[in-house]
């Protein structure tokens, strides 16, 4: 994964993408590619004609609060501790209430 940093050549500031990797124990940049100005970069993204978000090309939402609050709410109330009473225990893993 690469970052975005700024460079200072001759009072002027330039920006790179740049790949570090550790080599023999000290970080170097092992790939780097020229971005330009900040002026150039603002131009480049006020002229594209398509806005980001609709080239996304995948996108995954996942809830955990609600199905972690739902565990918590059962765990008090002891109906985890039922389900195991009526229902034999797994060989491996968790039990069946849990």
């Amino acid at each position: 994964m690469g970052s975005i940093i700024k460079k200072k050549i001759k009072n002027h500031i330039y920006y790179y993408y740049v790949e570090s990797k550790r080599i023999n124990g000290k970080p170097k940049y092992v790939n780097q590619k020229y971005l330009g100005t900040a002026e150039s970069l603002l131009k480049n993204l006020v002229s594209m004609d398509a806005p980001l978000q609709p080239r996304v090309l995948h996108s995954e939402v996942t809830e955990f609060g609600a199905v972690s609050l739902l565990y918590d709410i059962a765990d008090r109330l002891g109906i985890c501790k039922m389900i195991d009473d009526i229902s034999p225990k797994r060989k491996q893993g968790a039990t069946t209430g849990e």
